[in-house]
């Protein structure tokens, strides 16, 4: 099984670029991993998702993300083997306001995470 979701914000505005006839967004999130310390992960976010990452994000704000782990390997200018992990996003949820304090618009692909509140009525158990 190849998924994951985390939590962070984004380190620098959202780059979109064209690969091909679609649209990838690029981004790096910070992602808190205990005290003191954060881990640094590349996300792309492809097609109309990506799009409304590049319009509605910015540096600071903090995202939620859903997807898969992708390694890119390619040689150096030295002729060297490299590689990366990074993850390709199937979803982002905007989590926070815009960096001025206005309300972050939530496009139809990407979806505000609601807090669930439920009450139960131990009266309503039954045993």
């Amino acid at each position: 099984m190849n998924s994951v979701n985390f939590i962070g914000r984004l380190t620098a505005d959202p780059e979109l670029r064209s690969a091909g006839d679609t649209q990838v967004c690029k981004m790096r999130v910070a992602v808190n991993t205990g005290k003191d310390e954060a881990a640094f992960i590349d996300v792309e976010a492809w097609g109309r998702s990506g799009e409304n990452c590049a319009e509605y994000l910015s540096k600071g704000m903090q995202v939620g993300i859903t997807g898969s782990i992708k390694q890119d390997n390619w040689n150096d200018k030295d002729g060297n083997k490299r590689s990366k992990l990074k993850v390709s996003a199937f979803r982002v949820d905007f989590l926070s306001r815009t960096v001025d304090g206005s309300a972050a618009p939530a496009p139809a692909q990407q979806q505000m995470v609601q807090p669930v509140q439920t009450s139960i009525d131990s009266d309503s158990i039954p045993f």
